[in-house]
């Protein structure tokens, strides 16, 4: 399956608002069928198969799922980065 990376860049001029601030799997389909936004298209599975690999050689990048987060943050507002010692 392809997966869609998004210019940050083009999701705030269309949005008003920083692609950080943007709940992407609310938006997802939303900002792939919007012609105004650019995004490179990547096969998902040799992405995260390759993620894994750099993450078992190394023990980066952390990953946070952030929709998990936030549906267990008991505290109002967004959670969008933490670290290992939280």
């Amino acid at each position: 399956a392809q997966m869609a990376l998004f210019s940050p860049y083009d999701v705030e001029r269309v949005y008003g608002k920083p692609f950080a601030d943007i709940a992407i799997s609310e938006h997802y389909d939303e900002l792939v069928a919007d012609e105004r936004i650019r995004k490179k298209y990547l096969n998902a599975r040799d992405f995260f198969q390759r993620l894994a690999e750099i993450q078992f050689e190394s023990g980066y990048p952390y990953i946070m799922y952030e929709d998990t987060v936030n549906r267990a943050n008991p505290i109002a507002g967004r959670i969008n980065m933490s670290n290992l010692c939280s």
